[in-house]
């Protein structure tokens, strides 16, 4: 595997609970537009339920590269599609 970093010091138990998600009563992501630096715009958006498919699969690509543990990520972040 090819990595950036020989070592990573992480304390799991104090940064786990930064991870774990929580229940809150918002409103909806407002869409906006932004300018990228190559001059297209990128719009922004909430993700709705009827677009999970999509995101699945782009997300489901992570889990194979193999870099700076992408697919470890990759993974925490496909299951928690599912959540």
């Amino acid at each position: 595997m090819q990595v950036s970093q020989g070592e990573y010091n992480l304390n799991v138990p104090e940064n786990e609970p930064l991870r774990q998600d929580y229940s809150l009563d918002i409103n909806p992501w407002p869409t906006t537009t932004i300018k990228l630096q190559t001059g297209e715009a990128m719009n922004i958006c909430e993700v709705k339920k009827e677009a999970g498919n999509i995101f699945i699969e782009c997300v489901r690509k992570a889990l194979d590269v193999e870099h700076d543990f992408y697919d470890i990520v990759g993974t925490r972040v496909y299951s928690e599609l599912f959540d």
